[in-house]
């Protein structure tokens, strides 16, 4: 039989909110921002090489991952304007990400979803992502992010990623991730499951 997925990753608008009008009110930073832990897997160095051959601000927040060596190489490239920020509280991660010009997310691994891209989103930030796994299905290409086939397609969105509403964004984000959007299309399901239906 053909499987069903259904995503559970939610926020809560009302929590979200204050960050988006903080940013609306002092301005956006000229930086971009990655999240997550420090691993090849995630673009951290790509991003980080990228941003400086731009003349672009980068904001490298996550933990130090297991290897070294790639650590170093990333924390090579960050002087002028691309800084490591380390593993951050939550709340001060959406405040960054809220002033954040875009959430730079290139992670090549297989993922079913993304809070990260998520969280960024519910504060009106555009991600930019690979057009892979189930990236297209929490990026609307054009609306609130945009999904990139290559690193030249990446650049350029890097480029335009200004003139998406970031007020649209937030709202597509409550719209579609906010908890009691995600708790509605989950119930239906949950409720044909315990009346005995499988997939």
């Amino acid at each position: 039989q053909e499987a069903r997925a259904l995503d559970v990753v939610c926020g809560d608008p009302n929590f979200y909110a204050p960050y988006f009008q903080d940013a609306e009110l002092h301005g956006l930073r000229n930086a971009f921002i990655t999240l997550g832990k420090m691993h090849p897997t995630k673009g951290n160095l790509e991003m980080a090489a990228m941003c400086a051959r731009l003349g672009l601000g980068l904001d490298i927040v996550g933990v130090l991952g297991e290897d070294p060596q790639y650590n170093e190489a990333v924390l090579a490239q960050c002087h002028d304007r691309i800084d490591y920020l380390g593993e951050l509280p939550y709340r001060s991660v959406l405040e960054l990400a809220a002033r954040a010009r875009a959430l730079l997310y290139p992670s090549t691994e297989s993922e079913a979803h993304s809070h990260k891209t998520v969280d960024c989103l519910g504060v009106g930030t555009p991600a930019i992502l690979w057009n892979r796994s189930a990236y297209p299905e929490v990026v609307g290409h054009g609306v609130d992010g945009y999904l990139a086939s290559d690193a030249a397609e990446f650049k350029a969105y890097m480029r335009q990623v200004d003139k998406l509403d970031r007020a649209e964004i937030a709202r597509r984000a409550r719209d579609r991730w906010g908890a009691q959007a995600v708790g509605d299309r989950l119930a239906p399901a949950l409720v044909d499951a315990s009346r005995g239906a499988r997939w």
